[in-house]
């Protein structure tokens, strides 16, 4: 059983960050995510410990995050993928690549 969050916008997140690849284990798709390597635009912060997804737009190259409450529709759309942020860092900051996991 998975459970996910009542927004729309953040229900979508976690169905394509993680019931997706869950689901894609178990029934032994082998495919993969449509990823694209992006110069980051803007720093992006998070807390030591835990994993983020935050919502970039892409721009010839570039990734922009759209900041904003997990719930809102209107960074989600416009938004083009997602960055994730490893537990292990407390962010990116501007200038790094990132890898842009696509919608």
């Amino acid at each position: 059983m998975l459970g996910l969050p009542g927004h729309p916008a953040s229900a979508y997140v976690i169905l394509r960050a993680l019931a997706g690849p869950l689901l894609s284990a178990m029934s032994g798709y082998s495919g993969q995510e449509r990823r694209v390597s992006a110069v980051l635009a803007e720093n992006i912060p998070s807390q030591k410990g835990r994993v983020e997804f935050v919502r970039v737009r892409l721009e010839d190259g570039t990734a922009v995050p759209c900041f904003g409450k997990s719930g809102l529709l209107n960074t989600f759309v416009a938004s083009d993928g997602l960055v994730k942020v490893p537990a292990e860092r407390e962010g990116f900051e501007a200038g790094e690549t990132v890898e842009v996991i696509l919608w």
